[in-house]
């Protein structure tokens, strides 16, 4: 499966790697997926049409792999 958003693709392998990634990276699991709920609530509520095709909870994941 391919992802577009702001003319870059991203494949569903890409995404799990960086959620591992993530994951891993992290001490504590349960306050990582907390710390991405919240990321992705605040840009569900102001969806810009710049990233119409990618959904909040990807766009999270992938912020905060930078």
């Amino acid at each position: 499966m391919i992802i577009k958003s702001n003319n870059k693709q991203y494949n569903s392998e890409y995404i799990l790697y960086k959620t591992e990634n993530l994951i891993k990276t992290r001490n504590n699991i349960y306050y990582t997926t907390i710390e991405i709920s919240n990321k992705a609530k605040q840009y569900s509520n102001g969806t810009s049409i710049e990233n119409l095709y990618l959904k909040p909870i990807l766009r999270a994941i992938l912020e905060m792999n930078q």
